[in-house]
């Protein structure tokens, strides 16, 4: 299967928790087939440095799947990509915010 976008990038992260506020961080994509997973290369006092941040999977038109791993584990979140692939929206309803931006 063809995708229109490629994973395999780092990504500047920036995001919002309800109750802990602003995040940043940069990840280290990688992408086999369909699925692609996120690793944090700085991490903050919640999640480490090296800790899978996002996995997923992607179908022609944007996510079949995706999963953010947070602090508080494993969720199943809302995404979408950019027209030109450069930006991802990831939302977690009343709890988190977030983008990732291809460097």
């Amino acid at each position: 299967m063809r995708f229109k976008w490629g994973m395999g990038f780092l990504w500047i992260g920036r995001g919002e928790y309800q109750f802990i506020g602003h995040i940043r961080d940069v990840l280290k994509i990688t992408q086999q087939g369909e699925s692609f997973i996120g690793i944090r290369t700085i991490g903050s006092q919640w999640v480490p440095k090296g800790s899978m941040a996002i996995e997923g999977a992607l179908d022609k038109n944007g996510f079949k799947k995706l999963i953010f791993i947070g602090g508080d584990g494993p969720n199943s979140v809302k995404g979408k990509i950019s027209k030109d692939g450069k930006t991802i929206e990831i939302q977690r309803t009343n709890f988190f915010d977030g983008e990732l931006t291809r460097k």
